[in-house]
């Protein structure tokens, strides 16, 4: 479970980013418009990190993981009312 919950907020945050990356000139896509197959393929390399992270069995920060993970939703989330 909390390689699934991991991986879905990894591609949330994608989620958010990909409509605002081209106006901020980190990258695009040909389309204009991230492909499904963008998401399935973030989605799939997640939950292999994320795998991999428990196999070694990692200890991250909770805290610090999460301060970090709503700095980024603040920050990508407040770009929207500036584009």
């Amino acid at each position: 479970m909390k390689i699934l919950v991991s991986s879905v907020l990894m591609v949330s945050l994608d989620i958010l980013i990909e409509p605002l990356a081209p106006r901020l000139d980190y990258w695009s896509f040909d389309t204009m418009v991230a492909p499904l197959s963008n998401y399935i393929g973030w989605l799939i390399y997640s939950i292999l990190i994320q795998s991999l992270l428990e196999l070694v069995q990692f200890k991250g920060h909770f805290k610090i993981s999460l301060h970090v993970l709503i700095i980024q939703l603040l920050f990508f989330g407040s770009l929207y009312f500036l584009f």
